[in-house]
């Protein structure tokens, strides 16, 4: 998997949106186990109802750009959510599927 992180910066706001892609087959069969991990994404219409985070399926975050008054509060956001990315991947890759098996029993 990777994932992109891009920046803009227009009308004096600081823009970030995530983009994942290129998922491994092992990734992909994780995700039908396992289900999709997600990450917690800022949210909402400030004007409107407030800001509010929302976990938000890796696969899904092109969908969910978000905006700052500073390129620190932007960067900060962006390392958190990398950060969790990056967590939240490894601990998918780590999961093991032990209970899926089938067995014969005699009655």
């Amino acid at each position: 998997m990777i994932v992109k992180a891009h920046r803009s910066l227009k009308d004096g706001h600081y823009s970030v949106q995530f983009e994942a892609s290129e998922f491994t087959e092992d990734e992909k069969q994780r995700f039908v186990t396992f289900g999709v991990p997600t990450v917690e994404l800022i949210t909402g219409n400030p004007a409107t109802f407030g800001l509010r985070t929302q976990a938000v399926a890796v696969t899904e975050l092109m969908k969910f750009p978000w905006s700052f008054p500073t390129p620190e509060e932007a960067q900060s956001y962006e390392t958190r959510v990398l950060d969790e990315i990056r967590t939240k991947m490894q601990s998918l890759r780590l999961q093991q599927d032990s209970f899926t098996s089938s067995k014969e029993i005699a009655l």
